[in-house]
């Protein structure tokens, strides 16, 4: 029996003993794992640090504008820091910083005009056929923008017809003592409502009748301010007559100056009344101040001009403008007086010579002109529903109708008188395209009559 215990004891002791050891070798190698484990996971976190800071470094340098597109504005995924740039699309290609110290904005115009006509046997022996039955009416692009925010700038250039010219290109400076904007250099002087109004906006292929009497652009000083919430506005200018590169023609300073007024203003100009006067001293065009001249289309510029004074003897001339608008909702009327008094060089006598225009226009979609306080013209026009054949969209539809009347004969000057009903329809497809059609009828007094159909397709950003 002994013998029996001592061997049940010696095998106890030996089953201990080993236990034990393997006990201690699992440990240990438990141990072992342990740490390879947390070393694997400390070099997992490093990298996924490093892996942070390299996305947050990509977010920051990421094009703000380049999110969903909403209307005419992209919007921006990430607020940039300061100093990033800001490139996004609204009215054009912009760029800006976030403190907004610097702003650019790029864009341009493509208008293509198509043009025919038919008249009497006395149009057509005096004044020929259209020059052209097609053109590039204009070709435009131009870079604008401001400079910490007080100076402000813009060059366009103009390439129609294949030759190049200035079509607004100055400096100018923001927030004067009672004043609001001083511009130097070439844009077109305040004088006429339909003259400053941009040829993107305008309603017709053209401008009105006695847009011949007015001063276009030149290149001097110009002074614009605002008052009253922006219900009055008044410019002046004083400026040389220029050539097409802003290059004066003659050392004789000229003046013009203009005053706007909105006695009724309602829903962000869904309802407004515009008045305006404007008046101009303008020094004969030529170097030695002793000319004038006047002369016109009618209001396609395909046709050759159909009054024209041809040169005359005078110094200078006084202008008086008048003019108003009426917007009630998609309903407007405007019109315009010009009167021209010339001084004659060659006896005491003085040159008459003017012209108005009224017309009416309607948005059968239901949209109303948008109009500019700070500078008292109508601005660009945003369809209701863009065009879109996928969303069964039309765009916005206006119907317009214009008369305009130009006088050129005064004493001895028989440069003739031209009427013209002009009545057109324009297809906004959205805010940056439009295709107009025209029909005029123009009657030169004395002469006979035409009639002239044309079409406009715009493209203007």
């Amino acid at each position: 029996m002994n013998k029996i215990r001592n061997l049940v004891l010696a095998f106890a002791a030996f089953i201990y003993l080993f236990s034990g050891a393997s006990y201690a070798d699992e440990i240990s190698n438990l141990k072992k794992t342990l740490k390879s484990m947390q070393k694997q996971m400390e070099a997992q976190a490093r990298q996924m640090q490093e892996m942070q800071r390299k996305i947050e470094k990509l977010e920051t340098k990421r094009a703000p504008g380049s999110g969903e597109k909403t209307g005419t504005t992209a919007v921006s995924i990430k607020e940039p820091r300061d100093g990033d740039l800001h490139v996004y699309f609204k009215d054009g290609i912009r760029m800006e910083t976030r403190d907004k110290n610097f702003k650019a904005k790029f864009g341009g115009r493509i208008q293509t005009d198509f043009a025919g006509m038919a008249e009497t046997s006395e149009v057509k022996e005096r004044f020929g056929k259209l020059s052209s039955p097609a053109e590039f009416r204009r070709l435009r692009i131009y870079a604008s923008g401001s400079i910490f925010q007080n100076t402000v700038y813009k060059a366009q250039v103009d390439f129609a017809g294949g030759s190049v010219g200035f079509r607004d290109v100055y400096l100018g400076l923001k927030d004067f003592p009672f004043l609001d904007l001083v511009r130097v250099g070439q844009f077109t002087e305040p004088f006429s409502m339909e003259d400053m109004t941009c040829s993107n906006q305008i309603t017709f292929l053209e401008r009105s009748l006695p847009y011949a009497l007015s001063l276009h652009r030149n290149t001097g000083i110009g002074f614009n301010s605002a008052h009253l919430d922006e219900r009055l506005t008044l410019s002046s200018s004083a400026f040389f007559n220029a050539n097409d590169v802003a290059v004066p023609v003659s050392n004789a300073l000229n003046f013009a100056t203009r005053s706007t007024g909105l006695p009724w203003y309602e829903n962000k100009g869904e309802k407004l009344l515009h008045l305006g006067v404007a008046y101009c001293h303008r020094n004969s065009a030529d170097k030695n101040k002793t000319s004038f001249s006047y002369s016109s289309e009618p209001e396609i510029h395909l046709v050759p001009d159909f009054v024209d004074t041809g040169n005359f003897p005078g110094r200078y001339a006084n202008l008086v403008g008048l003019e108003t608008a009426l917007v009630y909702g998609p309903l407007s009327v405007q019109g315009e007086f010009i009167q021209s008094f010339v001084n004659r060089k060659d006896s005491s006598d003085v040159g008459y010579f003017k012209g108005f225009y009224a017309y009416a226009s309607y948005f059968l979609t239901g949209e109303h002109r948008n109009y500019d306080k700070f500078w008292g013209v109508f601005s660009g026009l945003e369809p209701n529903k863009n065009f879109s054949l996928k969303k069964g969209t039309f765009g916005a539809l206006e119907l317009a109708a214009r008369y305009s009347y130009l006088d050129f004969c005064s004493g001895d000057i028989s440069g003739g008188a031209l009427s013209d009903i002009t009545a057109g329809c324009n297809w906004y497809l959205n805010a940056y395209m439009k295709v107009m059609l025209n029909y005029v009828h123009a009657h030169p007094n004395g002469v006979g009559d035409a009639d002239i159909v044309a079409v406009r397709c715009q493209v203007a950003y």
